[in-house]
């Protein structure tokens, strides 16, 4: 029902506050209903893991060079607080420190953390891990059968509210290094890795 510059004007906005996020356009309500039903929770089992689309790295602009390697990316702030951006680690990463930093994060964030999404290269697997949360939620890793393209860097995308991009990268930098270090025990939680 909208014209033209407010669907432009729409669409520029939709654009800041999700970089990533695919739009569909309606006209008079009109829809193909299998492009909105069906859009439940990731299942490995029953959706094609298109990992590079939905972590859209090149939509995310560089912000610093991280410990380990890894390099911050972030968009500018969508309403000051509300931020969306991603973290690549290059080196594999031990998979205790980063199930104990994301549970830290939601522990005392999890308000902040309005979406997480990540594909990590796993110490000592061959195949990268998919994780998803929301909030308090992260849902199960799912192990991938393969990697869906030669780069092998673990990638993390997030937005926030409020919560700044080198604190989260902080966060997973220091708990992957003490897990490295041994510095982590491995609680009975850790079982939840794929």
């Amino acid at each position: 029902l909208a014209g033209p510059a407010a669907v432009n004007s729409l669409e520029a906005r939709l654009a800041q506050l999700n970089p990533a996020a695919h739009r569909i356009q309606a006209t008079r309500g009109e829809i193909d209903p299998t492009l909105i039903l069906d859009v439940g929770f990731f299942t490995p089992e029953g959706k094609h893991p298109d990992v590079a689309k939905w972590l859209a790295l090149q939509r995310y602009r560089p912000a610093s060079t991280g410990p380990l390697g890894g390099k911050a990316h972030a968009t500018s702030a969508h309403d000051e607080r509300i931020k969306s951006f991603s973290l690549t680690f290059d080196e594999p990463l031990e998979w205790t420190g980063v199930l104990s930093a994301l549970e830290m994060l939601q522990a005392f964030k999890a308000k902040s953390l309005l979406r997480m999404k990540a594909l990590v290269n796993v110490r000592g697997k061959d195949h990268p891990v998919v994780l998803h949360g929301v909030q308090h939620i992260l849902y199960p890793p799912a192990e991938l059968a393969a990697w869906p393209d030669a780069d092998r860097r673990s990638r993390f995308v997030f937005i926030t509210d409020g919560l700044e991009p080198a604190f989260v990268e902080k966060l997973l930098a220091d708990f992957t290094q003490a897990a490295a270090g041994g510095l982590l025990a491995h609680s009975p939680d850790s079982s939840r890795a794929a």
